[in-house]
């Protein structure tokens, strides 16, 4: 959802996408400076990002825009409340507390989440302790995180594009590919994501961690990855995502295959808008032409998007 707006190499968007994720940290990320209102950065350019949320809260952001604003639950210079009740009393009542006290683990210590800092090239700083930390040097925790941010990660998105074609294609196949590409904006904007199968082949693979989106996970090895992919859409949802417009589409031939790039627009319902980056890779099947690859970029900087190669 902030992926677009974040100032941060490829490679630091999957780091910090892994440290909300899978260890729960609170985040203060860099922000570009055209960022929509809901963004704004409320100091020194960083934005405050927490991904950790109870299971009857979930459903609320898709309901406001894709994302909620959140208030840390004590008053600046105070303790920091780690329960809801905690947190009313702060308070005094005035302000909406999401109550998610009765879901914690007794046998589990609770506690405020840490807050780290994560800087454009991925480097870390500590904002502030918390359950994470407890009981631990603070500059030992950020070591561990710093040794596993230099582990293997997904490869930043640096499309290769200089590829030369190696078969022709009739103005048949181009249409019909341009076709499917387009189709995918249209399915997506009705919610009729269990038709993607007429748009992607069923081992798809997808490559979008320069937005912050982890590779496709069917947990089944014989299960198709379309299928994760359609039961993710379901999932997530549109978002604040009014349309996905898919254009400047440009086709080359790719061996037996054919490849494609072309740019996306999702306008959302406050008004701003994203730019996004699609690099396909298609084969022809029974069907016809389908989606076997899709690396997904954001368009972050004036100048640095990808070039197709020339046509023979």
């Amino acid at each position: 959802m902030v992926a677009p707006w974040l100032a941060l190499d490829p490679l630091a968007v999957v780091l910090a996408r892994t440290l909300a994720d899978d260890l729960l940290l609170n985040l203060f990320l860099p922000v570009t400076e055209r960022t929509p209102d809901w963004l704004r950065p409320a100091s020194s350019g960083l934005v405050g990002v927490t991904t950790a949320c109870t299971d009857r809260v979930r459903p609320l952001p898709w309901r406001h825009g894709g994302h909620l604003v959140l208030s840390s639950g004590n008053r600046t210079g105070e303790d920091v409340a780690v329960s809801a009740a905690q947190a009313d009393a702060a308070f005094e009542g005035r302000l909406l507390v999401l109550d998610g006290d009765d879901e914690r683990d007794p046998d589990v210590p609770c506690g405020s989440a840490a807050i780290v800092v994560v800087r454009r090239d991925g480097d870390l700083d500590l904002a502030r302790g918390g359950i994470q930390t407890a009981g631990r040097d603070p500059r030992a925790v950020l070591d561990g995180l710093r040794r596993a941010a230099a582990g293997p990660r997904p490869s930043p998105v640096e499309p290769s594009i200089r590829g030369e074609p190696r078969m022709d294609l009739t103005a048949d196949d181009r249409l019909e590919i341009h076709e499917v590409i387009a189709l995918h904006g249209h399915l997506t904007d009705a919610g009729a994501y269990d038709r993607f199968g007429e748009v992607f082949t069923p081992d798809l693979e997808i490559d979008a961690g320069d937005v912050g989106r982890a590779p496709l996970r069917t947990g089944d090895p014989e299960r198709p990855r379309l299928e994760a992919y359609i039961a993710a859409a379901h999932r997530i949802g549109p978002g604040s995502t009014l349309s996905l417009h898919v254009t400047n589409i440009v086709v080359r031939a790719d061996g037996d295959g054919a490849r494609a790039w072309s740019k996306s627009i999702a306008v959302h319902e406050d008004g701003s808008a994203a730019g996004y980056a699609y690099d396909d890779q298609l084969v022809r099947t029974s069907r016809g032409w389908r989606i076997r690859h899709r690396t997904v970029s954001a368009r972050r900087e004036p100048g640095r998007g990808g070039e197709p190669p020339m046509p023979r």
